[in-house]
This record gives C-alpha cells, sequence and structure tokens, in this order.
C-alpha cells in the first residue's frame, strides 16, 4: 500500500476527471439511451422546462461547477506536492 497507492494515485485521479467530464459530455447519447433512471446531465435537461424549478438547477449546475474546479485545484496540488524537492527548484 505504501508503494502502489502513491504511484497509481495520479492515475486513479486523472481517470476520475476523464470520466466526469465524459459523463458530462456525452449528453446526446445519454438522452437517446436512457434507461428508467435519469443521470444528473438528464435530470438538469428535463427540470429547465418548468420556470418555477430554474432557480433549483442554477444552483445545482453552480455547486457542480464549484466542486469541478476544487477537484482540478486539488489535482494540480497533488501533482506539485508529487515532484521531488529538487526538481521544485
Amino acid at each position: 500500500m505504501r508503494v502502489t497507492l502513491p504511484i497509481s494515485a495520479p492515475a486513479i485521479v486523472s481517470a476520475f476527471l476523464s470520466s466526469f467530464t465524459t459523463s458530462f459530455d456525452e449528453f446526446a447519447v445519454t438522452f437517446f439511451l436512457i434507461g428508467t433512471e435519469a443521470t444528473l446531465p438528464i435530470y438538469l435537461y428535463s427540470q429547465l422546462r418548468f420556470p418555477s424549478r430554474l432557480p433549483i438547477v442554477v444552483a445545482l449546475t453552480a455547486v457542480i461547477m464549484i466542486v469541478s474546479v476544487l477537484i482540478v485545484l486539488f489535482s494540480e496540488w497533488l501533482r506539485r506536492a508529487g515532484r521531488p524537492r529538487a526538481a521544485q527548484r
């Protein structure tokens, strides 16, 4: 665990970021292949039809954007923290 996890952590974080971005990017495919349960992008799109629910959709979208930016900043912090000390100078 002390060797494998630190080596594989950048790959795990980048895989998470790639899958998260792809899941929001592939709206058209998700829209046509939707099953019995809606994904978050489909739910947000369906709620835009109702003007009374617009503030909820905007708030949820803002939360998603903030969380996405925090994840990217955290991954950048991990990348910089993982560099050897001699390379930082």
